[in-house]
């Protein structure tokens, strides 16, 4: 008999080791609600969720003043607005970036607008349900880190510049990067020797003209496509390493003839609408989704061959019209789907253009519970099962000390028990 006591004990403390696990689930999943996309432009802090807890992390620079498309992940949906704000002066002062977002499981993204300041310690903090995730970010006037202020020597010049592709109206250079002390490069073209530098200090954007030159491209990449040529035409370009504090690098020089007769590159771009509204983020009871495809080629004589073929295989054209994509969105489940295109143009050597967008595709929200709710303060961290954890544990011991109560009391009454002894 006392063997079977100790077997009753046993499953007793199996039942309560099984409710300390239910009860860590609970506490666990109880914060995986609300995070910003690690992959997105605003990866959080921290990959888990309530991620405003942890120690800041490196900030993404962005720029002051600029649009920036953020994602975000919804893993426990509320029924409630979601919100963007963006904490400064370490937190002591606070900007509203976009407010009544609609809450969608899954992935979702939005264009936001950011305010014209310039902030070393700040974050962008999404919040909704009472439950929040914040990314470290830096915002800068070009989007870089600051300058040293003592720094005055320009950077290396760019090295193996070439031309990798010559047609009839553009041009494709290429060219390697400096390693070091290095933020873009300005590419000058002009229809003889550039006969000006760019001035240390100064700012160029596109179209400016020092000098008889005029600026064609500005970026950190390493290949530029000038465009808008005359045939059979020569000119030179000029590329020019700078630094964050803007110091210009002396520059390489390249001249390039165009081609008498030949073919230019076509380019091409994808348009996104369901009903009338040009998105990417897709309801699946909000009707036809059509993918328009705008083909842009300056020989106007050319005909194109679009190629769908790449797109996600989950993804089927309901219309089969050449330029367009359209898609019945009820068909599908919730996630992201990528949708590609290829167009070949007929001119002689024929160049191809390629495009791709993601879309992401969300079941409607569900209606919001009618019960009220316990009101959450907005500086939350995501700890939503700070009531309910205590309540359940002492519910758990609760149910086992009343389950041992029992079964002794039953073999003391049987005397079961003490005959065991």
């Amino acid at each position: 008999m006392k063997r079977a006591y100790l077997l009753q004990i046993s499953k007793t403390l199996s039942g309560l080791i099984l409710c300390f696990c239910g009860l860590f689930f609970i506490a666990i999943s109880a914060n995986a609600h609300v995070r910003w996309d690690p992959n997105g432009a605003t990866p959080p802090r921290d990959e888990g969720f309530a991620s405003c807890d942890v120690t800041p992390a490196d900030p993404t620079f962005l720029v002051s003043g600029s649009t920036v498309t953020v994602s975000w992940e919804v893993a426990i949906t509320h029924g409630q607005a979601m919100r963007i704000d963006l904490f400064y002066d370490n937190g002591a002062s606070v900007f509203l970036v976009a407010d009544d977002i609609p809450e969608s499981s899954g992935y979702s993204s939005m264009a936001i607008n950011l305010p014209d300041i310039e902030c070393d310690q700040c974050w962008l903090r999404i919040f909704g349900g009472g439950y929040e995730s914040c990314a470290d970010v830096q915002l800068t006037e070009n989007g870089m880190p600051p300058a040293d202020p003592m720094d005055t020597q320009a950077p290396d010049n760019v090295t193996e510049l070439s031309e990798t592709r010559v047609a009839d109206r553009q041009v494709v250079l290429s060219w390697n990067n400096p390693p070091a002390d290095f933020a873009g490069v300005l590419v000058l073209q002009a229809s003889g020797p550039p006969d000006t530098a760019p001035m240390s200090g100064t700012a160029y954007e596109l179209g400016d003209q020092p000098g008889n030159a005029e600026v064609v491209f500005k970026g950190s990449g390493e290949m530029a496509t000038v465009t808008g040529l005359e045939r059979n035409t020569t000119y030179f370009f000029k590329v020019h390493s700078y630094d964050a504090n803007l110091n210009y690098a002396d520059g390489n020089e390249l001249m390039v003839t165009t081609s008498d007769v030949g073919n230019s590159q076509p380019g091409v771009s994808l348009n996104v609408l369901q009903g009338t509204a040009l998105t990417t983020e897709i309801t699946t009871d909000g009707g036809l989704v059509i993918v328009q495809a705008v083909v842009n080629d300056p020989d106007t004589e050319d005909t194109h061959v679009l190629d769908w073929s790449q797109t996600d295989m989950a993804l089927n054209d309901v219309d089969l019209i050449e330029d367009t994509f359209s898609i019945d969105p009820a068909m599908l489940a919730a996630g992201r789907y990528m949708i590609q295109i290829a167009v070949t143009d007929s001119g002689t050597p024929q160049f191809s253009a390629m495009a791709e967008v993601e879309i992401n595709v969300s079941a409607p929200a569900p209606e919001p519970d009618p019960t009220p709710s316990q009101p959450m303060t907005n500086n939350s961290s995501g700890g939503g099962g700070a009531l309910s954890f205590p309540l359940l544990l002492l519910m758990c011991f609760g149910f086992v000390f009343n389950i041992f109560r029992f079964h002794k009391h039953r073999y003391s009454k049987t005397g079961a028990y003490k005959a065991g002894m």
